[in-house]
């Protein structure tokens, strides 16, 4: 679910807004891990099932009545979400390593072009002296 969607959730639940707004999403996915186990609490105790929580799902807006279930396949999501944030960084990383490497290159280079036109001008001022 999309962090939007999430933080929407959370709205509705009777977070305050502004504090979902701020919120990491590691924090709010974990508050919404809770909103459902006690969600699903109070459907199974009394309640029918309410709206689907998300057009694909079943009424009642869960997969399975197992809140167990629901929290591992959350924890799941969880994991695959931090693992590709760690592929992204450690793709920023891979990246800047290269633009540096690429910097430290042109600007080798441009040092070199440097040396060798002083040298063609002391060259020529010798030339010239003669």
């Amino acid at each position: 679910m999309s962090d939007e969607r999430l933080r929407a959730k959370l709205v509705d639940a009777g977070h305050d807004k502004t504090d979902i707004e701020l919120t990491e999403r590691e924090e709010f996915l974990d508050l919404f891990a809770n909103l459902l186990v006690q969600t699903q609490a109070r459907v199974s105790v009394s309640e029918p099932p309410g709206p689907a929580m998300d057009d694909n799902l079943p009424p009642g807006g869960r997969i399975s009545g197992d809140p167990e279930l629901e929290r591992e396949m959350f924890e799941f999501d969880k994991r695959k979400w931090e693992n590709e944030q760690r592929y992204r960084e450690f793709e920023m990383r891979k990246w800047e390593a290269e633009r540096q490497e690429s910097n430290r290159k042109w600007e080798a280079e441009e040092r070199r072009r440097d040396v060798e036109r002083e040298e063609r001008r002391v060259e020529q001022r010798k030339r010239d002296r003669k």
